[in-house]
């Protein structure tokens, strides 16, 4: 705790760049798309940036089936057909960037 606080008084990180970066578009993207849980919005988000189911999975410590199902219900709750349809909505909304 007192390194954090020293970290913290001179500038310097605490946390990994890896968990910055987790919460930065976690927080990025709770509101921007409303009816998604948060790790529907984190898979959206890997979707908007390019990515396969697998390497989502990687990058999210998931199975890839369920980054999978993650999809399915993220399809269903934009109310879109496709994966297309939906990394056009994620991106109009800023995200994947």
């Amino acid at each position: 705790m007192l390194h954090a606080v020293h970290a913290a008084a001179v500038g310097s990180g605490v946390f990994s760049g890896s968990v910055v970066s987790h919460l930065v578009s976690r927080s990025a993207t709770q509101t921007v798309i409303p009816g998604l849980a948060a790790r529907e919005h984190d898979a959206l988000n890997l979707v908007a940036a390019g990515l396969t189911n697998t390497a989502i999975a990687h990058r999210l410590s998931l199975k890839p089936q369920r980054v999978r199902n993650f999809s399915s219900m993220v399809l269903t709750r934009l109310g879109v057909d496709d994966r297309d349809e939906a990394l056009a909505l994620a991106r109009a909304a800023g995200l994947g960037f």
